[in-house]
């Protein structure tokens, strides 16, 4: 292990913790400067303070003290709201997406995942793209009830996000460990199941159209603006496929049967009464008259139906981290330390479990008979 402090990994870890240099320099009773020397390796902590670090950020010794041994890259992300959430907001996201993959791709020296697909689709339209990979997948016109798990079964790596992004619905982007690419999208496990689709669907079509010729942080507002219109309506043409979705609106003013068609294409209300209007289902004085029975109704934020449906949990981390396990490949307890072995960062036990949303204390615990006691433990700790 690498004995020369990392000021990189205390960045890092004040990142995943959304705290300002200003806020850690608070915590752990010293400057703000002084907290910027650490970061650019231009001083190192004494122990006192160092273990105020770890207490403060927890995170572990190792991690601070060690450099990575892969070469990891990113194309860039694509945030849901990018334009009205701070810096502050995202910035747990690197962390977290570059710890996924780490562990995905860990996780790949045990277990075939699913391939995950590249495609050259030359193609910005919407519609044609929706349809082109609906196609490719033999998904036909039928209504999809599960996004997470149909985008699991590609190769996708899905996690959820920190309940301290609060401004952010979702986000996806490439991440590149060696040259082996994956696509990682996390997604806000505090909406409804119905939004969730959209936001996962929405970042598929990220995934289709922009993630690998586009930089996201080299794009203007106004660039960004029409990258984010093309998903969303990406996501309105692959989740209600246009002649299926015309032939079952048959009462496309009527505020309850558009509600009621949530129990059909799995999609919010708000969500359906958008595609209606895009395909000429409506006119515009409809469309105004049904947003004024939605805001009359209350139904901004909560709609009929959506505390019937549950959110969806992504599972392929999990099952895979149980599957090795079982099987005596390897031994939970050892898996962070192994991750350090071959990726150099030796990351929090607590930030794996919640990745893979694993039972809290899952890598502490060795024995058959404290699976009960796990699972008596709230795992919800992002």
């Amino acid at each position: 292990m690498n004995e020369l402090f990392n000021g990189d990994r205390l960045k890092e870890a004040r990142y995943y913790n959304s705290l300002s240099i200003t806020q850690l320099a608070n915590k752990l009773s010293i400057s703000k400067q002084m907290v910027s020397k650490y970061e650019n390796g231009k001083s190192n902590p004494s122990t006192e303070v160092m273990f105020r670090i770890m207490k403060e950020l927890r995170f572990p010794r190792e991690f601070f003290y060690s450099d990575y041994k892969k070469n990891m890259e990113t194309t860039g992300t694509f945030y849901r709201s990018l334009l009205t959430s701070t810096q502050k907001q995202k910035a747990p996201s690197d962390v977290m997406m570059r710890a996924a993959t780490i562990y995905r791709d860990f996780l790949e020296n045990y277990i075939e995942f699913p391939i995950s697909e590249e495609y050259e689709l030359d193609e910005q339209n919407p519609e044609i793209a929706a349809n082109w990979l609906r196609d490719t997948w033999n998904l036909g016109n039928r209504p999809i009830n599960n996004m997470i798990n149909l985008l699991e079964k590609h190769g996708f790596t899905i996690v959820f996000l920190p309940e301290r992004m609060e401004k952010v619905s979702a986000f996806g982007s490439n991440r590149i460990i060696d040259s082996k690419k994956y696509y990682s999208i996390a997604v806000d496990k505090q909406s409804s199941f119905f939004k969730q689709q959209f936001s996962v669907a929405h970042e598929l079509g990220h995934w289709l159209m922009h993630a690998d010729s586009w930089n996201p942080e080299d794009l203007e507002n106004s660039e960004y603006r029409k990258m984010e219109k093309q998903a969303n309506d990406f996501a309105a043409a692959f989740l209600l496929p246009r002649k299926a979705f015309i032939s079952d609106m048959t009462d496309a003013s009527n505020l309850n049967s558009i509600f009621n068609k949530k129990k059909t294409w799995f999609v919010s209300g708000a969500a359906m009464i958008q595609r209606i209007r895009q395909l000429g289902l409506i006119d515009d004085n409809v469309y105004l008259k049904l947003q004024k029975q939605i805001s009359y109704r209350n139904f901004r934020k909560i709609e009929p139906l959506d505390e019937d449906y549950m959110l969806k949990s992504p599972s392929l981390l999990r099952r895979a981290t149980e599957l090795i396990v079982e099987h005596n490949l390897v031994v939970a307890k050892d898996i962070p330390d192994k991750i350090q072995d071959i990726y150099g960062v030796r990351y929090p036990n607590q930030l794996l479990e919640a990745i893979a949303l694993l039972p809290y204390g899952y890598f502490d615990f060795t024995e058959k008979n404290n699976v009960e006691s796990l699972l008596r433990i709230n795992p919800d700790r992002l």
